[in-house]
Parts: C-alpha cells; sequence; structure tokens
C-alpha cells in the first residue's frame, strides 16, 4: 500500500510538473519551418521569451511559405491569429525565406509601445545578421532591443541620427545662403539669377530630406487577405532602407495603431 501511495504522489507530481511548464510556456511559439536554427539555439530562444512579461504572447516563424506572395505582413499575421487569440497582447517576428524579409509586429496594447517605426529600427539593426545567415542572432538581438524597448530602455537608432545630422548640415547651409543672399539684395536690388537658381535648388534639396526623414511606412494596394504586396527593395548600401524605401509596412485588415484590434509592423529585406 505503502508503495502505491508513493508511486500516486510521484505520478501526481510529475503531471503537475509538466502542467506548471506547459502553463509558463504557453505564451510563447516557435515554428522553425525553413530549419534556421538548431535544436540548442531553438531552446535557447525559447528560455530568452520565457523570460519576459508572461501577459505577452511571443512568436518566431521561420518559413518558405510563399501562399501569401509578396506580403509578409499578411503572412506573419495569420501566424499569429492561428496560435494565439486574435489580436491578443503580442509580439511576432518572422524570417520570410520567401521574401527574403525579417519583419516584426506588435498585437493587442503592445501596438501602442512597438509601433510601425519601432519595427523599422529594430529590423535595421539587426539585417546584417540574417544576411550573414546568423538567424539565432537576428532573433535573439531583436527581441533584446524589443523587451528593452517595451521597458523604456533606448535602442540603438543609427538611421535617424544620419537624417538628423544630413538634415541639419542642410538647414545650416541653407540658413547661411539666404543671410548672405539677403544681404547682397539689401546692397544691391538686382539678385543675380544663378543665386535665384541655387537657392530654389538648395530649398528643393531640403524639402526631399525633410519627406525622407518622416517616411514611415509603405501602405499594401490589395494583395492577400491584409491588403497588399510589399513595395520597395534595394537601395542604401544594397539593401533596404529609409533612404532606398525598402521597407515593409503598415497594418492588416485596415486597422490602424491604438485600436484594440490589429496590428503595428514593419520590416527589411535582407
Amino acid at each position: 500500500m505503502r508503495k502505491i501511495s508513493l508511486l500516486i504522489i510521484v505520478v501526481l507530481g510529475v503531471f503537475l510538473l509538466r502542467i506548471n511548464v506547459c502553463a509558463a510556456g504557453s505564451n510563447v511559439k516557435i515554428i522553425d519551418e525553413a530549419s534556421l536554427l538548431s535544436s540548442s539555439e531553438e531552446s535557447e530562444l525559447n528560455n530568452l521569451l520565457n523570460s519576459f512579461d508572461v501577459n505577452t504572447n511571443y512568436l518566431i516563424v521561420t518559413t518558405y511559405n510563399s501562399s501569401y506572395g509578396s506580403n509578409t505582413d499578411a503572412l506573419l499575421e495569420n501566424y499569429y491569429i492561428s496560435n494565439f487569440l486574435e489580436y491578443a497582447d503580442g509580439v511576432a517576428m518572422i524570417i520570410d525565406m520567401h521574401n527574403r524579409m525579417i519583419y516584426i509586429q506588435g498585437y493587442g496594447e503592445i501596438q501602442n509601445k512597438l509601433t510601425n517605426s519601432d519595427a523599422y529600427d529594430i529590423t535595421d539593426n539587426v539585417y546584417k545578421f540574417a544576411s550573414s545567415k546568423e538567424y539565432y542572432q537576428c532573433l535573439n538581438d531583436a527581441f533584446v532591443q524589443i523587451d528593452n524597448h517595451l521597458h523604456n530602455i533606448s535602442i540603438p537608432r543609427p538611421m535617424r541620427l544620419i537624417v538628423t545630422a544630413i538634415l541639419s548640415i542642410i538647414l545650416g547651409f541653407l540658413g547661411v545662403f539666404i543671410w548672405t543672399t539677403l544681404e547682397r539684395k539689401s546692397a544691391n536690388p538686382s539678385v543675380p539669377s544663378k543665386d535665384i537658381t541655387f537657392l530654389g535648388a538648395a530649398i528643393a534639396t531640403t524639402a526631399a530630406v525633410i519627406k525622407t526623414s518622416k517616411l514611415e511606412k509603405i501602405h499594401y494596394d490589395g494583395e492577400g487577405s491584409s491588403g497588399g504586396s510589399y513595395h520597395g527593395g534595394g537601395g542604401y548600401g544594397g539593401h533596404s532602407s529609409h533612404f532606398g524605401g525598402g521597407h515593409s509596412g503598415g497594418f492588416s485588415g485596415g486597422h490602424s495603431g491604438g485600436h484594440s484590434g490589429g496590428h503595428s509592423g514593419g520590416g527589411h529585406s535582407f
């Protein structure tokens, strides 16, 4: 009888332990369809994601799936709502080998903290690892930066600094030029036509840089369930960028950030 009681206690203990383990990892899914991760790398990523907020869902997908054509946003959304409650708080990231794209989405309340611009900046920081086939490093660094950002810890934003620096130089140069031109005009009412032409070119250049620096997303135009195809590619440094227009972004299903449905999203080709 004692042996039977002991056996029952052991079985119940194992059963309860299994329930706790499953519950602990119920907000984490890693779907490595493209077989880009070793078993140890997948385990380490699983441990990393389980160390984050238990009330937030975390999804990693690697795939060659071409069901959604060039619409990586819609593809990742399909994986998310297939594994979690639709639009529940969460973060999803995909390495889309069909489109050679890394893409990040924020769902539920997370989309208010992880915006399109944040997704762009983080994928800007890690796409080089995907280009070098260091897929584990790409995913690990991306989620560390995501978690840091969600906890108000600053993350690298080199592209914003570059744009700001260029804009500051152009505006400074333009200010000096306008001041010099006005001084000359006050001394001589007839301003040479070449100065006027140069002034117009400087203003046009400044406007172009300002427009580029404010670019956040490229909308989809109607392909797939989430409404469109990815536009861009190429550009700065041989990869997509803020200068090259190769980012993919926007919201699926007509939703926008700050609402209870839909999601934020942005990515980078590699």
